[in-house]
């Protein structure tokens, strides 16, 4: 019965979708950061919050451009982050993408998203604490 709560009647779902793409967000910076001057390299990002916005009907429609692309999902339950790995550019084929500046910033602006994220599952779970009579 709690579980039914949890998942189906809060908001779960989403902060741990949230805390799963912050956590790899923070992998993939990570890995860009220890790969800093490696000729070559193509750095990693993970897009999360565009998808959750419009699934939240928040952007407008997503639309397909081609068949075979996956379908975007409708409910934010039902969204995951995904890492993409940004190609070189001609004129980076002999150094590679990762702005060490650029990088420190995103690590800094993930932590405090995963943070703020983290407090409100604290949050939720003192809420539903308080309605059982546990807390």
């Amino acid at each position: 019965m709690l579980r039914e709560i949890l998942y189906h009647n809060t908001e779960l779902p989403e902060i741990k979708r949230g805390l799963d793409a912050f956590a790899a967000r923070h992998r993939a910076i990570a890995t860009n950061l220890a790969n800093v001057e490696v000729v070559g390299f193509e750095r990693r990002e993970v897009e999360f919050e565009t998808r959750m916005r419009k699934a939240m009907g928040e952007g407008g429609e997503i639309a397909a451009t081609h068949p075979q692309h996956f379908p975007q999902p409708r409910d934010p339950r039902d969204v995951v982050h995904y890492v993409d790995q940004i190609p070189l550019k001609d004129d980076e084929k002999t150094s590679n993408n990762v702005d060490i500046d650029t990088q420190v910033t995103q690590l800094a602006t993930n932590q405090i998203q995963y943070s703020v994220t983290l407090k409100a599952a604290r949050h939720l779970f003192q809420m539903v604490r308080k309605t059982r009579g546990m807390g």
